[in-house]
Formats: structure tokens, C-alpha cells, sequence
């Protein structure tokens, strides 16, 4: 689950090298090469960390920690200091995904009985107030992604391998949702511009791959150079670091590292 900082100067993923729990560490990327150390961002005593989300002014980092089965979302600052609490509901609340302007989360929960995208204010590294379902979809509905300008929120519905497509709400709650892709089998979104997105999916395919995808029109190209990630639909995570040209995701080998790919889009 790998993302960049968001001056592109380093990496922030997970792994568990050490006492065999997830937890979220971050590599240097200076030249756009990766240094030979990492360092450990969080140090929880229980739990995994799961799904990093970077904020814009590159001082937080939002995730979900699974204890025992609950599942809730924390916020730590880029130093690791701290990491509190922003949700606190009984369900499983996953997956944040902070505006481009850094006031709010959305994130995916299932209070209402199913999981569906939900917003919450925040300030500070901490909750500013009560969150807001956005979405009441009759299928499933996660990892929510903000648009350029804050206007909409893009998330995959029934996301699997084989079945799931790219919807966009406003992200004030107005209007009706509406359908981006139909058969990508989408499992994860990022959109760069907002005449753009990156759409991770398996496309009719047997292996995991990146296609690029106009929001407005729905028309889909292949990105220079292709990405491929494999065939696990667990490996479908990835980030763009659209001033460089950048894409970083996981790629499954014998010892499951991350890779880096320069590329145009």
C-alpha cells in the first residue's frame, strides 16, 4: 500500500519487518532513487496499520488500524509522533482519503449496515467534528478518492477483480452518483486531473493492470508505459506523483517489495 510524500522526496508504505505487525515506515526517495535505509513511522503495541493516506501539506498521515477485529481510522503526524483517534464508531470505519485542501477525510464504513463512503472534518491531526454519510448505494462502496478541485469524491463500487466500476458523488452530498466505467473490474482510483484519473482494475484480464480514465466521457487508454501489477487482487494499491511522472505500487515477488516506475501520462 505504498504512497508518496507529497513533495515526491520519499515513499511511505507498509510492512512488517520487525515483530511481524504492519506498520507504516517511509524511504527516502532523494534523486528519485531509493536510499538503502527506511524508518519506521509508527510503533504501535498491538494491531496492524493498514492504508496510508498522505496529507496535502505533507504533515499527516491518516490510516486504519485493525485490533482485534475493530477497525478505525488514526491520524499520525510525519514524524510519528502521537497518532490519535478519529474514529471511534463500534463498525468497521477503513480506507481515508483526506481533500485536496486538507479540512476533510472521507472514508469507507459500513454503520448503516453495508459499507458505503462516509466524510468527517478534521483539523489538526484530529476530528473537527460529527462525520456524514455521502453515499447509500445498494452495493458496496470503498476507497474514496477527492477530485482536484474538492468538488467530487470518485470510489469503487462492488469492488472485486471481476466485478466493480468507478462512481463519482458530489462531494457536498447534492445530486445523484454517477457511473465512470463499466466491466474494469476497478479496485482502486487516483485522480490526477479533473479530466483524469488512474483506474486500477483487472479490465476483463486475468492480471491486475492501470488504465487511465476520462471522468467525464468514461473513455479509457492505456498509460506509457503499461503498468502490470500480477494476478493478486490484494496487490491493487498504487500512488502518482503526477509533477514527476511518477507511479509507485507493489509488485508481488519473492520478498514482496515495492517498485517505482517513471513513466508519461
Amino acid at each position: 500500500m505504498p504512497r508518496f510524500s507529497r513533495d515526491g522526496s520519499a515513499a511511505i508504505f507498509i510492512s512488517d519487518r520487525v515483530d511481524s505487525r504492519d506498520e507504516l515506515w517511509e524511504q527516502s526517495l532523494a534523486d528519485g532513487a531509493p536510499s538503502a535505509d527506511a524508518r519506521r513511522v509508527t510503533r504501535h503495541e498491538t494491531g496492524d496499520v493498514v492504508h496510508p493516506a498522505v496529507s496535502p501539506d505533507g504533515r499527516w498521515i491518516a490510516y486504519y488500524r485493525v485490533v482485534e477485529g475493530q477497525r478505525d481510522i488514526y491520524v499520525v503526524s510525519r514524524e510519528g509522533v502521537s497518532p490519535a483517534q478519529f474514529t471511534t464508531d463500534p463498525a468497521s470505519d477503513i480506507q481515508p482519503g483526506w481533500s485536496r485542501d486538507g479540512s476533510k477525510l472521507a472514508f469507507t464504513s459500513d454503520r448503516d449496515g453495508r459499507l458505503h463512503i462516509w466524510v468527517g472534518p478534521i483539523a489538526n491531526g484530529r476530528p473537527a467534528g460529527p462525520a456524514r454519510q455521502l453515499t447509500r448505494g445498494p452495493a458496496r462502496e470503498m476507497a474514496p478518492e477527492w477530485s482536484p478541485d474538492d468538488a467530487w469524491i470518485a470510489y469503487t463500487s462492488e469492488p472485486t477483480a471481476s466485478n466493480g466500476d468507478v462512481w463519482i458523488s458530489r462531494s457536498d452530498g447534492s445530486g445523484t452518483p454517477r457511473r465512470v466505467t463499466t466491466g474494469a473490474g476497478a479496485l482502486r482510483v487516483r485522480w490526477l486531473e479533473p479530466d483524469q484519473m488512474m483506474v486500477s482494475g483487472s479490465w476483463g484480464a486475468a492480471r491486475l493492470s492501470v488504465r487511465l480514465v476520462d471522468p467525464l466521457s468514461g473513455t479509457v487508454t492505456t498509460p506509457v508505459p503499461p503498468i502490470v501489477f500480477g494476478d493478486d487482487p490484494e496487490m491493487c494499491d498504487f500512488d502518482v506523483d503526477t509533477a514527476r511522472g511518477r507511479v509507485v505500487f507493489c509488485r508481488v515477488t519473492r520478498t514482496g517489495n515495492i517498485w517505482k516506475l517513471n513513466g508519461r501520462f
